[in-house]
């Protein structure tokens, strides 16, 4: 019999339910003896444990492009609006409103194609982007407004503060709901 090599890479402690080692069985005959349902269970686990690291591996590696990218939009963002109060006199809000008009295209645009790398639909998800996004801007406007007009930090603090208040929450429900690739579900994630 040659003995599995699952089990070099792994040992399980010797109890009386595991005091057997588990020997492949050969091609074509099916597993048996107290030591298969472990070598089967070692397999899996190393089988879920590699798939749990490429995912894990694949959210960190988006979570710094998403950095990246938000970073981009949030010096539009807060360029766009300082440009237009400081150097053309429009009100803070309305600047702040304009700017994360634009900072909404360059952010579909990265998240879409650099980020989560999506092959999705795009009229979909310029949908699902929209909505989701017009959300998170409304309630980063009732938070910038809440800051600036309401507390009286200064506008470029509110900015920031409103910007930041999201981010993880943006993150997150970017990736679930509106950057899916297609056949997510069939196909393990790659490095």
């Amino acid at each position: 019999m040659i003995p599995c090599r699952c089990l070099d890479q792994e040992r399980l402690p010797r109890s009386s339910a595991f005091s057997v080692p588990f020997r492949h069985p050969g091609p074509g005959r099916a597993e048996r003896g107290p030591g298969a349902a472990a070598g089967r269970a070692i397999r899996m686990r190393t089988g879920t444990h590699l798939n749990t690291k490429l995912q894990l591996y694949q959210t960190l590696k988006e979570g710094i492009l998403f950095i990246i990218a938000s970073g981009i939009g949030f010096a539009i963002n807060l360029g766009i609006t300082a440009f237009l109060h400081e150097i053309l006199g429009i009100s803070p809000g309305i600047s702040f409103a304009v700017a994360l008009v634009c900072a909404y295209a360059a952010n579909y645009f990265n998240n879409r194609k650099w980020v989560f790398s999506s092959d999705a639909a795009p009229l979909n998800q310029v949908g699902r982007f929209l909505g989701v996004s017009l959300v998170f801007r409304v309630l980063e406007y009732l938070v910038f407004t809440l800051l600036h007009y309401v507390l009286g930090i200064y506008y470029l603090g509110a900015v920031l503060g409103s910007l930041i208040s999201f981010y993880f929450i943006k993150f997150f429900t970017y990736k679930k709901l509106v950057f899916t690739r297609s056949g997510d579900a069939e196909r393990p994630v790659s490095g």
